[in-house]
């Protein structure tokens, strides 16, 4: 019962991330430590890269979120958006989302404490890879998370902005063929 009383109280979102970067950092470390062939020591550069930048672009973020609070007009600071996505109905994309999260709360009765490793680069691979034409819908509910339908979701909008797929107001992605790219030009 004390254990029981005791996940209550935490978050375990919050803690499951905290133990996945400490998990992350040990494997680091411990790479670090063992020798190492070439190919190992570019997987082992490249891991040691992504964490450094992952958090030069958290401290650049707390560093602007503090400047902002503490600025006297926070309105001064928009957001601005690069790039412009095709005209879709927002509610459709907010029903669509939420109806794919609910389904995989109820998928997840239990907390379970694990690493997530998805990877933008493969989610998109693995969708290009699979389907030329399907539902936001459909992609999002065979997601086992949140995180997943999330990085599902960031892998669509980013096929859309690199065109290689559209979207309709039904919700359907489209794979976009040469040709009607050169002619969207």
């Amino acid at each position: 019962m004390y254990y029981v009383n005791q996940m209550e109280e935490f978050n375990l979102n919050i803690t499951s991330e905290f133990i996945a970067t400490a998990a992350y950092l040990l494997e680091l470390k411990s790479k670090s430590l063992l020798p190492m062939s070439e190919k190992e020591k570019k997987e082992y550069e490249y891991k040691r890269e992504l964490l450094i930048r992952r958090i030069e672009e958290y401290a650049r973020l707390k560093e602007l979120t503090e400047h902002i609070a503490n600025s006297s007009n926070p309105d001064q600071y928009p957001v601005k958006i690069p790039y412009v996505f095709p005209k879709v109905d927002e509610k459709k994309l907010v029903k669509i989302v939420k109806a794919a999260i609910q389904e995989v709360e109820v998928k997840q009765k239990v907390y379970v404490i694990k690493k997530e490793n998805y990877s933008l680069e493969r989610i998109m691979a693995e969708i290009e890879e699979i389907y030329d034409n399907v539902s936001l819908y459909e992609i999002l509910r065979n997601s086992n998370s949140r995180y997943e339908i999330i990085v599902k979701f960031l892998a669509v909008l980013e096929l859309i902005r690199f065109e290689r797929y559209t979207i309709d107001d039904d919700m359907v992605l489209r794979r976009v063929v040469k040709e009607d790219v050169a002619t969207a030009r």
